[in-house]
């Protein structure tokens, strides 16, 4: 299994998402093909006709839109990728740049084969947590915490991830807002992966994972640049 995260500041940059020279990540990473991409701030523009009809859902409230959407067959790269979006925004007619993006590679299977479900703590200035449920492996969840950190947010969406999670268990991967070092109070278990380095351009370790039980991934890395319009770096695991 394989996974790649990037806060993309309101852009769909599916076309050098994956790109070796612009990203510019090193062995073994600068090649990778992630199973699992998350996206955060993925703006809602760019998936052409790979975006569905509104599928309604109790987990993105008013003043947001209470619906998500299926992607499918969307070519990142050179790959296709089937996933989920989910339109977002704080207030009626608000700016949607921050719609939460998680997508597959069409190899594992359309979106039967991933079960979608999510999570929101009720509070409109947040956005919801989205995760997919493999008929085998690790529950995958993306998040994007609020901005300045917040604790409670987070341990409340391990608690919703984690509830009826597969016995292999759960990963929940984005931009925490937090760095590793001040997460407190998580439940027990709880393990992190990150790049070891500035992934935000201010200068924080903000883009990384969560999960429980052993650790899934033995590589992980954060972009050599920054790329396009956004203001973080892409972080891969493999």
């Amino acid at each position: 299994m394989t996974l790649m995260t990037w806060n993309t500041r309101g852009n769909n940059p599916s076309a050098y998402m994956l790109n070796e020279n612009a990203q510019g990540f090193g062995a073994p990473l600068r090649r990778l093909i992630p199973d699992f991409i998350c996206l955060q701030e993925a703006g809602n523009g760019g998936w052409g006709g790979n975006v569905g009809p509104a599928i309604a859902c109790g987990w993105n409230p008013a003043p947001s839109f209470a619906h998500y959407r299926q992607i499918t067959n969307a070519v990142v790269g050179i790959t296709q990728y089937n996933g989920y979006m989910v339109p977002w925004q704080a207030n009626i007619g608000g700016h949607q740049r921050c719609n939460v993006v998680l997508l597959w590679n069409a190899i594992h299977g359309a979106h039967a084969a991933m079960p979608v479900n999510g999570w929101h703590d009720g509070n409109a200035a947040h956005r919801p947590v989205l995760w997919v449920t493999p008929g085998a492996g690790r529950r995958v969840a993306c998040i994007h915490a609020p901005a300045g950190g917040n604790m409670v947010y987070i341990n409340a969406a391990i608690g919703a991830v984690a509830a009826a999670a597969p016995g292999a268990g759960w990963i929940i991967a984005g931009d925490l807002n937090m760095i590793p070092g001040a997460l407190a109070g998580m439940p027990g278990g709880t393990g992190t992966i990150h790049s070891n380095g500035m992934t935000q351009q201010l200068g924080g370790n903000l883009d990384y994972l969560l999960h429980n039980g052993a650790a899934p991934f033995v590589n992980c890395a954060s972009a050599g640049a920054f790329v396009g319009n956004s203001d973080h770096l892409q972080v891969r695991f493999s």
